[in-house]
C-alpha cells in the first residue's frame, strides 16, 4: 500500500504539511540524545522532528501538531508536569513517552498524573535510554498515528 495515500499533505489552506510518515516529536535539553532517540524512531518509521527547549517544543506542537511525543521531564525553565499541562491544554492525543533521569518514583507519579489528565501514556523511560527499550515503547507507527495531525 503507498504510505503517500495514508497520510496526504494537508491542503495549502491549512498552512501545514504533512509528511509521509507521523510525526514524532522528541523533546529532550540534551541534543545528542535528542538525536539518539531520533535515529531509533527514524528506523521504526517515524518522521522525527526535535525540540531543545521548552518554547521550542510549544512552538512545534502547535505547527507539527505530532503523532507522538517522547518528553524529557527536566526540561530548563519549565518542569516536566507544567510540560504535560501544555500538552493536555494542546488537545494532544497522540502516543506519549516520558523520558527522564529522576528517580523512578517521580517519573510514575508523573506518567499516572498524565493517565488521569487524559493523556495516552503509553511508557516511560530512565536515562541513559537502551536503544531496544525505546524501539519497543515507540513501536511502528499505525493508521491511528497518522489521524492526530490531520485532525
Amino acid at each position: 500500500m503507498n504510505q503517500l495515500a495514508l497520510w496526504p499533505a494537508a491542503s495549502p489552506s491549512a498552512g501545514l504539511q504533512r509528511p509521509t510518515r507521523p510525526t514524532l516529536l522528541i523533546v529532550d535539553d540534551e541534543p545528542l540524545l535528542a538525536e539518539y532517540m531520533g535515529s531509533i524512531g527514524e528506523d521504526a518509521g517515524w518522521a522525527v522532528e526535535i525540540a531543545t527547549s521548552a518554547a521550542e517544543f510549544e512552538a512545534k506542537l502547535k505547527s507539527l501538531r505530532p503523532d507522538a511525543v517522547a518528553l524529557d521531564l527536566a526540561m530548563p525553565g519549565r518542569d516536566g508536569v507544567e510540560l504535560l499541562r501544555h500538552l493536555k491544554s494542546r488537545g494532544f492525543a497522540g502516543r506519549l513517552i516520558i523520558v527522564s533521569a529522576c528517580d523512578r518514583p517521580i517519573v510514575e507519579t508523573s506518567a499516572n498524573l498524565a493517565r488521569e489528565h487524559g493523556l495516552n501514556v503509553i511508557g516511560y523511560i530512565g536515562k541513559p535510554i537502551p536503544a531496544e527499550t525505546f524501539a519497543l515503547l515507540l513501536g511502528q507507527p499505525t493508521l491511528e498515528d497518522g489521524a492526530q495531525s490531520q485532525q
